[in-house]
């Protein structure tokens, strides 16, 4: 099921959203509703791609410090700081989200490296003929 609604927008605005549709050979309604869609999650408390690099790149100029203190625990970054850190992350997200209510705080665990990597290896055939 879908509404529809007329909403009258800048033209500097509009321009920009047409340059979008283009280079991404999108419809214009299409990159709207994206942008509508995205606008709505970050009024709405959920954290823009700026607040959670922020805090990863928090997380990282700390980490040999907090490698130092708390290894194998799990600490709370908010606003490029240190906020909590508890061995069981269930009992460190509730005092976050009791703390620090509708704002992003990264949580991780203080591990060797800073970042936990994945590794996938597939399995490559010969050539068959």
């Amino acid at each position: 099921m879908s509404s529809g609604m007329t909403v009258t927008i800048p033209q500097k605005l509009y321009k920009r959203v047409q340059y979008v549709a283009q280079k991404q050979r999108r419809p214009v309604n299409d990159i709207a509703q994206e942008m509508l869609e995205q606008g709505l999650l970050s009024l709405e408390g959920f954290p823009t791609q700026a607040e959670r690099e922020r805090e990863k790149e928090a997380f990282h100029q700390l980490h040999a410090a907090l490698l130092d203190r708390f290894a194998g625990e799990y600490v709370a970054i908010f606003g490029g700081e240190l906020v909590d850190h508890d061995v069981d992350r269930a009992a460190l997200m509730a005092r976050i989200d009791e703390k620090i209510p509708d704002a992003f705080v990264l949580i991780r665990p203080v591990l060797p490296e800073p970042e936990i990597v994945y590794e996938h290896r597939s399995m490559r055939r010969g050539a068959e003929g």
